[in-house]
């Protein structure tokens, strides 16, 4: 399960407080993201996510294909090698 926040610090160091478990610190990724991962009381994985680009002035944008090639190098696998053809809605 993925939630947003605007303040992915204290969003973490909150559920830290509430009983969920560190698994990924919040880190920066090539696409213009902050993520943290998390574990629930019950074992189930929890996502944090913010578009730094939006908080942080001259954040650069990186296009979605070479952030599906940064993602594979970074070991996910879970990156697709579809090109993308239109832009998400913000």
């Amino acid at each position: 399960m993925c939630f947003g926040s605007k303040d992915i610090e204290a969003t973490f160091k909150a559920a830290l407080d509430a009983g969920f478990t560190a698994h990924r610190e919040p880190f920066d990724t090539p696409w213009g993201s902050r993520m943290a991962y998390l574990r629930d009381p019950d074992g189930h994985m929890i996502s944090l996510s913010a578009d730094r680009s939006k908080k942080e002035e001259g954040a650069e944008k990186v296009p979605v294909e070479d952030a599906a090639e940064a993602n594979s190098a970074a070991g996910s696998g879970s990156a697709s090698k579809r090109k993308r053809t239109e832009e998400p809605a913000e």
